[in-house]
């Protein structure tokens, strides 16, 4: 054991430490700057945790800033329709959806695109749940792309359709399916319909026209787990969206943080970085840098 010594800290004042020197904590540091360095190493590895689930949901970058806020309800009808996907937003934020989803259709251009990203952005800030955006020409165009190479691609991607917390399928009934297609679709809805996790299909096929486009077996399941919402009015490519601007809902993370040290009276800043190793960037992907959740470095006192 050491004897009791007083130190001063340059932000926190005067501390006295005494203890075992070989502990992990040394008993010469200043506790209030260690609290203070584990919350700020905390948050930022959470916020890195948080970017991976916005990298990984694949949002395009033409909806980036698709939100709830900048979805424009110009007649009492888009009220309602708004006001029902954010009552679903917040269940399913709170895990109280119960596995049911919301189906939104209507004619092109009426913003079911917006709303159905604008649900994710909304998990992905008030839950640590996964989600995912699929449009769903480009998905079969993957797996057929997979099927001729003969590798394991197409089986990761359905995995990570059946997978997600919160799925939204885009553009669902575009045109007829093939029967490779439709079994395909069957295989990501049935999975979701089983396992009580929600989906959100975007589409502008309607009553008889949504059987002929997904297939009996997947709209008789969407019928009985999610909600209809039938969108009216004028497009919005005419301007009635707001422009895409301002910052992302989720920000990236910085690179690196500066954390507070103090031994024995000595203050410093000790810099916690994410490896350059780890950092994959691919051109074209803005706003989103294709990055892995980078390794942590703890670099010299600055």
């Amino acid at each position: 054991m050491t004897e009791p010594r007083a130190f001063s800290c340059e932000r926190h004042g005067e501390y006295v430490a005494a203890g075992d020197r070989y502990t992990a904590a040394a008993p010469e540091d200043c506790r209030s700057c260690r609290a203070e360095a584990h919350a700020l190493e905390a948050a930022w590895r959470a916020a890195w945790a948080t970017w991976r689930r916005v990298v990984a949901a694949g949002i395009p970058a033409r909806f980036a800033r698709a939100t709830l806020d900048s979805w424009i309800a110009a007649t009492p009808a888009q009220r309602v329709t708004l006001g029902l996907v954010r009552r679903w937003c917040e269940r399913a934020a709170a895990g109280e959806d119960d596995g049911l989803g919301l189906t939104l259709s209507g004619p092109p251009g009426l913003g079911k695109t917006h709303l159905g990203v604008a649900a994710l952005w909304y998990v992905l800030q008030h839950s640590r749940q996964s989600a995912r955006y699929a449009q769903w020409a480009d998905t079969l165009a993957q797996l057929k792309t997979s099927a001729a190479r003969r590798d394991n691609a197409a089986a990761d991607v359905i995995d990570e359709l059946k997978g997600a917390d919160v799925l939204v399928l885009d553009e669902i009934g575009v045109r007829p399916g093939s029967e490779y297609d439709l079994g395909v679709l069957f295989d990501v809805i049935d999975h979701r319909y089983r396992e009580e996790l929600p989906t959100i299909v975007c589409t502008n096929a309607t009553g008889d026209q949504a059987c002929a486009m997904m297939g009996e077996r997947v709209a008789d399941r969407l019928r009985e787990v999610n909600e209809l919402l039938l969108l009216t009015g004028t497009s919005r490519r005419t301007g009635i969206a707001k422009p895409a601007t301002g910052p992302l809902p989720i920000e990236r993370p910085a690179d690196a943080i500066d954390v507070p040290e103090c031994y024995a009276g000595r203050f410093q800043l000790r810099r916690i970085e994410a490896s350059p190793a780890r950092k994959e960037f691919t051109s074209g992907s803005a706003p989103y840098e294709r990055a892995r959740l980078p390794l942590y470095v703890r670099g010299q006192g600055r």
